[in-house]
């Protein structure tokens, strides 16, 4: 197996990693920078936060479609091992493969957006900020017995979307 690994030359795998790591800090500075110009130029939150976020999707899959170009001779000969190993990686991750799924869903599909009032399964609320992993809604309930609403924030799995009823009572033209 390791006349395999050094069929390929040393000096190319390594001018690969350097130029993967190149690329990825390029990447980097590219989103830092997007985050901090966005402002001035684009006023509305939303279109703000659909920007950014198809901003990092998009330079997350170039990363992994270089990754895969750039290693394809040394992938192709640990073909069967890799394959291996992501399957205990998916089967280890899937809850965090959802939220990242359920993620890109609401992304994708406008499901909601910051701001809006929807109600996921049981929960319901305010939309306050939207992650990778999870959103957080500022939860509505009925006044209390003091008169004042009884509101906290309330993190939801965003693998939820995929198994829960999601109601959005906001309106969708903005």
């Amino acid at each position: 197996m390791s006349s395999v690994l050094f069929s390929v030359p040393h000096s190319m795998v390594t001018f690969n990693t350097i130029s993967l790591a190149v690329l990825a800090i390029l990447i980097r500075i590219y989103l830092k920078g997007l985050k901090i110009c966005l402002p001035f130029l684009i006023k509305k939150n939303k279109v703000r936060c659909h920007i950014q976020d198809l901003s990092t999707l998009l330079c997350g899959f170039i990363l992994i479609l270089c990754l895969v170009i750039f290693f394809a001779p040394i992938i192709k000969t640990f073909a069967i091992p890799l394959s291996m190993l992501c399957i205990c990686v998916a089967l280890s991750f899937q809850t965090t493969i959802a939220c990242v799924v359920g993620r890109i869903i609401i992304l994708v599909t406008r499901l909601y957006q910051v701001g809006d009032h929807i109600q996921i399964g049981v929960l319901r609320g305010d939309v306050v900020s939207i992650g990778l992993m999870r959103t957080f809604l500022m939860e509505s309930q009925n006044k209390s017995e003091n008169d004042q609403c009884a509101a906290r924030i309330v993190q939801v799995s965003n693998a939820t979307v995929l198994k829960e009823n999601v109601i959005n009572y906001s309106d969708q033209n903005d």
